[in-house]
């Protein structure tokens, strides 16, 4: 599990990647840490979709419904495929960035 620390909250990026997995337009997802303007860090997600519109309104409103407020992603960043590095792994900077 990657358990990170959020506002005093702990918080599980395992976690909100599985919930994400669970959306029906998703194919796969990631989620992670990041600093916004104001230097404070803030979870970003990231999905996979090959066959949907889906927005990122409607990603933000999955993770309201299935996960507590303070896991609740701020940022999502859709991808029609996930990067991959040389390794065959997910390129998490880029992906995250």
């Amino acid at each position: 599990d990657d358990i990170v620390k959020i506002n005093g909250n702990r918080v599980s990026l395992t976690e909100i990647g599985d919930v994400l997995r669970k959306h029906e337009d998703v194919d796969d997802a990631l989620a992670g840490l990041a600093r916004n303007e104001a230097g404070f860090d803030i979870i970003v997600a990231a999905v996979a979709v090959t066959k949907s519109d889906i927005n990122q309104a409607q990603v933000i409103s999955h993770c309201r419904q299935h996960l507590p407020s303070h896991a609740v992603p701020g940022v999502v960043r859709i991808f029609s495929e996930f990067p991959i590095l040389e390794s065959g792994k997910i390129d998490r900077v880029v992906v995250l960035s």
